[in-house]
């Protein structure tokens, strides 16, 4: 079996951000539900359940469907593959640790979650620009 056949999952960017965003809002709505109505703290005692909530629709729910639908878009706009197969799965699993960290109970629960999103946003990035800057597509330049 070839090796893009065995890990067709990260063949292109909307399927496993699709499929961890939805994955992701399900448990985590359970989740955040059970933490406000029951007014438990996090692990880490940084944050109330209304701030984690706030923070998971911008940078876990939103950020892995922009993700996926950019680097998927990207690949259609420049017709050049953007990231695939091993680097694909690196920047999906810095996004998944970035989701599971704030419940690590340690002070520097918010420092490891902060360094991890922008981990993955730099990743993002470079992502998105190097194909974007190879097609020398320079109207695409501003979703950048």
């Amino acid at each position: 079996m070839a090796s893009s056949q065995k890990m067709v999952l990260f063949n292109l960017g909307f399927r496993p951000f699709f499929l961890m965003s939805g994955i992701f809002s399900m448990l985590f709505i359970v989740l955040w539900s059970l933490f406000y109505s029951h007014g438990w703290n996090f692990p880490s005692q940084m944050m109330t359940a209304m701030q984690w909530h706030s923070h998971e629709m911008i940078f876990g729910y939103a950020m892995g469907v922009v993700a996926g639908f950019l680097l998927t878009a990207v690949k259609n706009w420049t017709d050049i593959q953007t990231i695939h197969g091993l680097p694909l799965l690196v920047l999906v699993i810095t996004w998944l640790l970035a989701r599971i960290s704030p419940f690590i109970g340690y002070e520097q629960a918010l420092i490891v979650t902060f360094v991890l999103n922008c981990l993955f946003l730099i990743g993002l990035l470079i992502a998105l620009t190097l194909p974007v800057l190879k097609a020398k597509q320079w109207k695409q330049v501003g979703i950048l």
